[in-house]
């Protein structure tokens, strides 16, 4: 004898009998979460004070200025590094297709004005092919701090660059004191250079 009860049939969410609806698990989405929070947050951190360069002296480089570059300076070809002992010198490595890059140059760009009667150097490093995009990106942003061009690539694999923007803060002596991966606010360059001097 059949049962006179109504009987309820549950939906199931995909449609199709037998198959179950896809749910992304908010587990996986704490999981996306933190590796962000790790990559933007805590990474630059722990470079700043622990990445292999901290405390060794500026590598020797002689890099080119970047030609076309807004703030390029007359009668000086190249850049040593190591030669700008007596001076804190700040050394951003980007790229015009960073977002990033281009959200810290303002910041950069006003630490140089802030700075230029003192002796801080704020300086660029294109480490990237294309030179037209940055002196676009330069022109755009009327940033004003020298451009220099890693052209041959050694600038990026002497700094161990891996992520764009990378921040380096050298001290008087010639010392890296700060290494930074990911964007770099105004207050955490400010405590870099002030650090450093």
């Amino acid at each position: 004898m059949a049962d006179p009860r109504p009987t309820t049939v549950r939906a199931d969410r995909s449609g199709v009998e037998g198959r179950p609806g896809f749910r992304f698990p908010m587990s996986w989405l704490w999981i996306v979460v933190a590796i962000v929070a790790f990559k933007v947050v805590i990474l630059p951190g722990l470079l700043e004070n622990n990445h292999a360069l901290v405390g060794k002296p500026v590598p020797k480089l002689r890099l080119p200025q970047l030609v076309g570059a807004p703030a390029t300076q007359k009668g000086a070809a190249a850049v040593e590094l190591d030669k700008l002992a007596g001076k804190v010198v700040v050394v951003d490595f980007w790229a015009p297709w960073c977002g990033p890059c281009r959200q810290e140059m303002p910041v950069l760009d006003g630490i140089a004005r802030k700075y230029a009667s003192s002796d801080v150097i704020v300086m660029g490093v294109l480490v990237d092919p294309d030179r037209d995009g940055a002196r676009d990106v330069l022109a755009q942003g009327h940033i004003g701090y020298p451009q220099l061009d890693d052209d041959t690539g050694l600038a990026s694999k002497a700094f161990t660059i891996r992520s764009l923007p990378s921040l380096v803060v050298v001290d008087r002596k010639g010392v890296v004191r700060t290494y930074r991966a990911g964007y770099t606010s105004e207050a955490e360059l400010e405590a870099a250079i002030k650090s450093a001097m």
